[in-house]
């Protein structure tokens, strides 16, 4: 987890995650993957930059929820598009 606390975007990932997971690489050889508030392509780029994934989950969710059942699929592969760099921008 990127933080403590409930799941949900943030505005920022925290400034100390790259220290945390220093420690945890420390422990173990297993691939780590981050989430908790995992929501813009600058978090995804800099949770790159010091785990093996990302997890993106509520602000999937949250996408799905508002989105017209018929343009859900759209919607979402816009998204992820998006966040992960291959596209410019989302509503």
């Amino acid at each position: 987890m990127s933080l403590t606390g409930v799941t949900g975007a943030r505005g920022q990932l925290p400034s100390r995650l790259p220290e945390f997971l220093g420690r945890v690489r420390a422990e173990t050889d297993l691939p780590l993957a981050v989430g908790f508030g995992i929501s813009r392509p600058e978090h995804f780029r800099a949770v790159g930059e010091v785990a093996d994934a990302a997890v993106v989950g509520s602000a999937i969710v949250d996408l799905i929820d508002r989105s017209d059942p018929a343009e859900r699929e759209s919607r979402l592969k816009e998204y992820v598009e998006m966040v992960t760099g291959r596209a410019k921008s989302v509503d």
